[in-house]
């Protein structure tokens, strides 16, 4: 279950990641996912080892399962032609077991390294979410690592 733009910023605020009055709402910069992994001059998908693939159907999706001897898999989620100075929350959505924790970070000089997760449902269903506060030449990159998990989608928001 996506939670709504909303719903987002009313949890960024209970968290204290943002002041209060400091943003009135969160517009959507771009949305990728399996089914769509690319929108030009906004952003990309790139996955290395995923275990499958599924661009079709009701749940596009990519999962990454372990197996001895291969690497752990990950998925860097770039983003492109981003306004500096501006605040930008990425809402990941995935899914995994509930045990353990997703390893999520910004990849970008000067993002920041805040990373709060928030849990649409409880059980497989999760959204995490992860600011990039400043955005060094336009360019933005969170990178996502976990054994055995799925990934949905994921909307950049935007802080206005």
């Amino acid at each position: 279950m996506k939670l709504s733009a909303a719903h987002v910023l009313e949890q960024l605020i209970q968290l204290k990641v943002v002041k209060k009055d400091a943003h009135k709402s969160l517009e959507t910069y771009v949305t990728l996912s399996p089914q769509h992994p690319w929108e030009d001059d906004k952003g990309w998908l790139e996955a290395l080892n995923p275990r499958s693939f599924f661009s079709n159907g009701s749940h596009p999706n990519m999962s990454w399962v372990p197996e001895e001897g291969q690497p752990t898999g990950y998925l860097d989620i770039w983003f492109e032609n981003l306004e500096p100075n501006s605040l930008y929350f990425a809402q990941i959505e995935v899914g995994s077991d509930g045990t353990g924790s997703f390893d999520v970070r910004p990849v970008s000089e000067g993002a920041s390294l805040n990373f709060a997760m928030i849990s649409a449902t409880a059980g497989f269903y999760q959204t995490l979410l992860a600011p990039l506060e400043t955005v060094v030449g336009g360019l933005g990159l969170i990178r996502v690592i976990r054994d055995d998990w799925v990934f949905y989608e994921v909307t950049l928001l935007k802080a206005a």
